[in-house]
């Protein structure tokens, strides 16, 4: 429960800066009316907040706090939903519900579903620079410049791998292991990384540093789909052709990848040699994970 609490609790935090990224955005006279509500609404369905809460723990592990960490918590988490909005979509998914309510196109329609989700992609990429704009004058202002295209470019490199792996699965189903991974490092792990690295890049983290977390973001990553695919394993066992992992390999080969991957990620935080506080957040999050792979 200690894990969860603290998400919740950050969880409000991106809520708070989510409301008021979109209070921003409501200005733009160019924006539908239907378009922005179905936008708004997709953003603001609720969820764990988990990849924008890592942005922000992580920031926090490398010891500073940055509007940039701020800024680059909504624009993940504004590529996350669109990745959502489009996963449900009859085309991929085809699913009728999110979250217990009505998927976004069961809601606004197909299309509109569709360009919400191209919106709120285009607004999570262009957020930074839009912020930046803002507050980016005076001494410094060079510099500051320069980590938002950083952090720009780690956006575009993740929402590209994110993008790529589930096109891959569609496209070529995994027939083992090595191919399921490859798959799961794109659609799955990309944001996790991606999460981990905007924190660490935001607060001016060494190379060493940024690296052990990147990796981290991975082998969470993995956890994460693999404790999804348990999860998942009696409605997608009927699947064809099978993605999911437990069906692929089996129950026992699932949860024995998860604890190998799950003991990279506690070696990933430990390589950093700081103090338990400071990796408490990252190390609560795996036993979270772990303790669900139990229940």
């Amino acid at each position: 429960m200690e894990f969860e609490t603290r998400l919740a609790t950050r969880a409000a935090q991106v809520e708070e800066l989510l409301r008021a990224a979109i209070a921003d955005w409501r200005q733009s006279e160019t924006n539908p009316p239907e378009l922005f509500e179905a936008a708004e609404a997709a953003l603001l369905a609720g969820g764990k907040r988990l990849r924008p809460s890592l942005v922000l723990e992580t920031a926090q592990l490398c010891g500073a706090k940055t509007p940039q960490a701020h800024q680059a918590a909504v624009a993940l988490e504004a590529i996350h939903c669109f990745s959502l909005v489009h996963d449900d979509l009859p085309a991929l998914d085809n699913a009728d519900t999110r979250r217990g309510l009505p998927s976004l196109h069961k809601r606004f329609g197909e299309a509109t579903a569709l360009l919400a989700g191209d919106w709120l992609l285009a607004q999570g990429l262009a957020h930074l620079q839009t912020q930046q704009k803002k507050t980016g004058q005076g001494n410094g202002a060079e510099l500051a410049q320069e980590l938002v295209q950083e952090l720009a470019q780690i956006l575009s490199s993740a929402t590209t791998a994110m993008i790529a792996g589930q096109a891959h699965e569609m496209q070529t189903p995994p027939k083992n292991e090595a191919a399921w991974l490859a798959i799961a490092q794109g659609k799955t792990c990309a944001l996790f990384m991606a999460a981990c690295e905007l924190g660490a890049v935001s607060t001016g983290a060494d190379s060493p540093t940024r690296a052990l977390l990147i990796e981290f973001g991975r082998n969470f990553g993995l956890c994460f789909q693999l404790l999804d695919d348990l999860c998942d394993f009696e409605t997608e066992c009927q699947d064809k052709p099978p993605r999911n992992f437990a069906v692929l390999f089996g129950r026992a080969r699932t949860k024995e990848l998860f604890s190998e991957r799950l003991a990279h990620a506690r070696q990933n935080l430990g390589l950093l040699k700081l103090a338990p506080t400071q990796t408490e957040f990252h190390n609560s999050a795996l036993a979270w994970l772990e303790e669900n792979t139990a229940a």
